[in-house]
């Protein structure tokens, strides 16, 4: 398939698409900050008076969702790329992993932030995942096979994670 072929069908396929029409009705930067939406309507990971870093922020729709729907936050959004401006978000261009820019983040929080560990944040996930993983599998477990294999759609669409 020749490149042009493809840059077609992803135009094509963007003008289709409900969430990239949807954040253009709505003034946001990309479709993207549909999936923060979604989360923060699930689970309310962010709370007004949160100190927050996005990091890989462009094109900033995240940044811009967080700014618009919370007064009381500081945000911080950093990407190796240039931003466009968005209220109440402080931009840093440049690399989080690079001591600079950390240095620039702890001057942004007064220092009240030991630093922002991935690590720490990827354990809370791979812990929420592990625990809906426990409640799949005890689901499953208490599964008559039979029925399982008479309507399996039902029976996945009845576990509750």
């Amino acid at each position: 398939m020749k490149k042009n072929k493809i840059s077609k069908n992803w135009i094509n396929k963007q003008k289709r698409d409900i969430y990239v029409r949807q954040s253009k009705l709505e003034g946001y930067r990309s479709r993207a900050v549909y999936k923060l939406q979604e989360i923060q309507t699930k689970f309310k990971v962010i709370n007004n008076g949160m100190s927050i870093v996005d990091l890989g922020a462009a094109p900033g729709s995240w940044s811009e969702f967080i700014s618009r729907k919370f007064k009381n936050i500081k945000l911080v959004a950093i990407d190796l790329k240039e931003l466009d401006k968005i209220e109440n978000v402080i931009h840093i261009k440049g690399d989080f992993t690079d001591e600079i820019t950390q240095k620039k983040i702890k001057k942004i929080f007064d220092d009240k932030i030991g630093f922002l560990s991935l690590k720490s944040l990827w354990d809370q996930v791979l812990m929420k995942l592990l625990i809906a993983l426990r409640r799949i599998l005890k689901s499953f477990m208490s599964i008559n096979l039979h029925q399982a294999e008479k309507s399996p759609k039902k029976i996945l669409l009845s576990v509750k994670i």
